[in-house]
């Protein structure tokens, strides 16, 4: 999608994509994606933003297990609070503004790179198979874990924070060697989390649950009394700082 040009379908045409296909804007000028950004995008090669105009999404989008999307360097991509899905990878090399949209990591990709986002929306790892890792910082609302089969692995000396409930379903959350920082209270007691040599700190300036795992470092701040949930565990060289404990 070059300049300024559009896809315009009569009636009751629709786009469609094959196996290898790329769907690239190079454009200076900003306006919304259509009907060249089909709702789940399925061409290998994936969407690419380019130049320097603003793509601003028209609708929920999702990317097919292992298609990637693309950000290059001076491009904006924004969502318009509209959820998008990443089954391949997120590549952020220019600027992504996600607003209040929720961000789903989905599909079966064997091993999956997700780069830093910040979104007031919740974030979710849905993947039945292989591991996603974030490559760069990551800040949510609620983050939630439901991937039967699928892991999370938050990366390598990251800090990640979310405002929101951190609920378990299904699915591996691995801390590796980073911070979780969590807001709300812990929902659900399924899946697996890996504590690695990560920390997890809860920092709600109100009450909190505090779920009930294996911690390696477990941090309490802020005001509110925190709650622990039966079957928490905190190794012999952690750090436990408590404000207000019940």
């Amino acid at each position: 999608m070059e300049g300024t040009a559009i896809v315009a379908l009569a009636g009751t045409g629709a786009m469609a994509y094959g196996a290898g296909a790329t769907l690239q804007y190079n454009t200076p000028t900003s306006h919304a994606s259509g009907a060249e950004w089909i709702a789940a995008f399925n061409g290998t090669g994936g969407v690419v933003i380019a130049n320097t105009g603003t793509i601003t999404l028209d609708a929920a989008k999702s990317l097919n297990s292992s298609v990637p999307l693309t950000i290059n360097s001076g491009a904006t991509l924004a969502t318009g609070n509209f959820q998008l899905t990443f089954g391949g990878n997120f590549v952020n090399g220019g600027t992504f503004t996600a607003g209040s949209a929720p961000i789903v990591i989905a599909g079966t990709m064997t091993t999956q790179s997700i780069d830093g986002f910040i979104t007031t929306g919740s974030v979710s790892m849905t993947k039945t198979a292989g591991i996603a890792t974030f490559k760069g910082n990551v800040q949510g609302g609620d983050f939630i874990i439901n991937g039967t089969g699928g892991t999370l692995n938050l990366g390598t000396a990251l800090t990640h924070v979310f405002s929101g409930d951190w609920t378990r379903t299904a699915g591996t959350l691995n801390c590796s060697s980073c911070t979780l920082k969590i807001g709300g209270s812990a929902s659900g007691t399924g899946g697996t989390f890996t504590a690695s040599t990560g920390t997890v700190e809860w920092n709600a300036a109100g009450a909190q649950t505090v779920a009930g795992v294996t911690y390696n470092k477990l941090t309490l701040s802020g005001s509110g009394t925190k709650t622990i949930a039966t079957g928490t565990t905190v190794t012999v060289n952690s750090i436990l700082s408590m404000e207000e404990l019940l």
